[in-house]
């Protein structure tokens, strides 16, 4: 804002007010989607790598059903309350995946985002060619006006 002209500055303000607006109502929205989107995909990856029959599931129903029964549950819910419990544990797994690869993604955005707003023509500007080396002759070069200011008024 500080390197536009003047009678720029209100025209350029609210161009930026309007962008951070869109901003702002686009970037939740499309975040909500794809977190939900990865979160549903790793439901149903669980669901598919894990059924019941499964000796890594079975072991854990096992487990979390000796627990409970230790623990003083009620022999009749003691299968009800060991699927909710490993649902539970599968639901957090995937919010947890989910979560994840969405801040990745979050992240590689503002990477990007970052990019256009770096230096790129001090980085591949040619270095300046030492004047000193390649002075001009007097008769080619031109008069600064400073010089030539200084010669009328003498």
């Amino acid at each position: 804002m500080r390197a536009l002209p003047e009678s720029d500055v209100v025209m350029a303000s609210g161009l930026f007010a309007l962008i951070r607006g869109i901003a702002g109502t686009v970037g939740p929205v499309a975040s909500a989607a794809y977190y939900d989107q990865r979160y549903y995909y790793h439901i149903q990856t669980y669901a598919a790598e894990n059924d019941f029959n499964a000796m890594g599931l079975q072991a854990a129903f096992t487990a979390v059903r000796n627990a409970l029964q230790w623990a003083g549950e009620i022999p009749a819910l003691l299968a009800t309350k060991t699927s909710a419990l490993l649902q539970q544990r599968l639901l957090a797994e995937a919010t947890t995946a989910a979560y994840q690869e969405y801040f990745f993604v979050a992240a590689l955005v503002g990477v990007l985002g970052i990019l256009p707003a770096l230096p790129w023509e001090k980085l591949f500007r040619q270095p300046e060619i030492n004047r000193a080396n390649t002075e001009l002759p007097q008769s080619v070069r031109t008069p600064s006006p400073a010089a030539s200011y200084e010669k009328d008024r003498a």
